[in-house]
């Protein structure tokens, strides 16, 4: 099982946007939970990035960053924002 931690840019996030937030946290938790699962999400691995393990997940017009440690079993979610938003 990995562990969930959100960064406080995604806390703020799921506390301001309370329904949009709470699929972020059920997708995450599932993920966590059973990480074959990902395959029922838009999920998308960065490409040209220096680091292989940095995702971004969509759901509706909002959009998760999040990494996956594997060596440390660890879900980060660094940020999650509006489409437009999100990669600034």
């Amino acid at each position: 099982m990995y562990k969930l931690i959100l960064k406080s840019e995604a806390e703020k996030f799921v506390k301001t946007h309370k329904i949009e937030g709470a699929r972020f946290i059920k997708a995450f938790d599932e993920m966590r939970n059973d990480i074959s699962t990902v395959s029922k999400y838009d999920i998308v691995r960065f490409k040209h990035t220096k680091y292989n393990d940095i995702f971004r997940l969509r759901i509706g017009k909002y959009t998760a960053i999040f990494r996956v440690v594997n060596n440390e079993l660890v879900i980060l979610v660094i940020t999650i924002d509006s489409r437009g938003e999100v990669y600034k």
